[in-house]
């Protein structure tokens, strides 16, 4: 049974998150109020958490200091914040959060229920990601590791499709266009003549303007 970590002081708000987190069949959340005693029942059962829902701002770590805490633990983090600015995105992207949501109302949390059984069921995912160049391939591989997919990688359309050969269960394909030996047309062209779009999805990406 996947469990869910909530760290909320505001015990409504916490209350909230896990009735609408248990309504999803199968989930079980552990709620705490600050963060030491999320820091101790993560420790306690690392394994045991598929993801942590954490409010940014709590009585003895009032600057989100939970987060990297939790995420030390290889458990991934949706942070809940009552603000947004620039500021929060740029620091927010550099922890390497999943998500991070505004709770204004009850939209809020009907959203975060939705994003902890995605994360969830990611885990179970593959994505291959095509490109030549290492650098756009690591930054797309931390980014989709950061939401818990499984990554494969290949650096053509060749490489690609033996890639696809030893992992027919991948559903999504990131692939540039412009790649030495078979390119990202051809690339597309070929996993369409083998499987149809309800079986895998291509995004398409593109530094040339046309």
């Amino acid at each position: 049974m996947p469990k869910v970590l909530v760290v909320e002081d505001n015990r409504s708000l916490a209350s909230m998150a896990k009735a609408m987190i248990e309504d999803i069949p199968g989930f079980e959340v552990v709620v705490t109020a600050n963060g030491t005693e999320a820091r101790s029942r993560a420790q306690e059962d690392p394994e045991g958490f598929s993801v942590a829902l954490v409010d940014l701002n709590l009585p003895d770590a009032p600057n989100g200091e939970i987060v990297p805490v939790l995420q030390s633990l290889s458990i991934p983090v949706i942070v809940l914040t009552g603000y947004f600015g620039e500021e929060l995105r740029t620091k927010m992207v550099d922890l390497g959060v999943v998500d991070y949501v505004l709770k204004k109302n009850i939209s809020a949390y009907e959203y975060v229920a939705g994003l902890v059984k995605r994360v969830h069921l990611n885990r179970n995912t593959k994505v291959l990601v095509v490109d030549d160049s290492p650098s756009v391939l690591s930054m797309l591989t931390r980014y989709l590791n950061i939401q818990c997919l499984k990554v494969i990688t290949a650096t053509n359309g060749a490489e690609a499709l033996q890639r696809i050969g030893e992992h027919p269960d991948i559903k999504l394909v990131l692939t540039d266009y412009n790649m030495p030996v078979m390119d990202g047309f051809e690339l597309i062209l070929q996993l369409r003549a083998r499987q149809h779009k309800d079986q895998l999805a291509i995004i398409g990406l593109s530094s040339s303007g046309e």
